[in-house]
């Protein structure tokens, strides 16, 4: 199933694409890592960052990834109030068994909806005291 996402209005997909990518910018990842954490081509990422973009159309795959970009940055906005944190914690390496000493940015951004899920699931945890 397509989602139409149009800039007029801009709907909240098209909104939610423009903020992943912002705040995975913020992060200091790649065009590419960032293509392929959202499962989108290098040409929508161009297109959504033009303001002025027509159309854009998104597998629920794609809108999957960006929730879980959205919900990675809420739970970082709750763990840690310093900027240093809240947007560099993704690339510290990280001891947890599920990293294996990688940053959380190169596990997510090896194009794996799992790989992703499972480390927005872990940022989730460490609000409830897990990891």
């Amino acid at each position: 199933m397509k989602n139409n996402l149009a800039a007029s209005g801009q709907d909240s997909e098209a909104i939610g694409l423009c903020t992943a990518i912002k705040i995975m910018e913020r992060w200091g990842a790649t065009h590419q890592q960032i293509s392929m954490t959202l499962g989108v081509s290098r040409q929508v990422l161009k297109r959504a960052k033009d303001v002025q973009f027509e159309t854009i159309a998104l597998e629920s795959e794609q809108l999957g990834r960006i929730t879980c970009i959205l919900n990675m940055h809420a739970a970082l906005r709750v763990l840690f109030e310093n900027p240093v944190n809240l947007y560099g914690f993704v690339t510290m390496p990280n001891g947890n068994e599920f990293f294996h000493g990688r940053t959380p940015l190169d596990v997510i951004a090896d194009g794996s909806f799992a790989s992703l899920y499972e480390t927005s699931r872990r940022l989730d945890g460490m609000l409830h005291g897990g990891w």
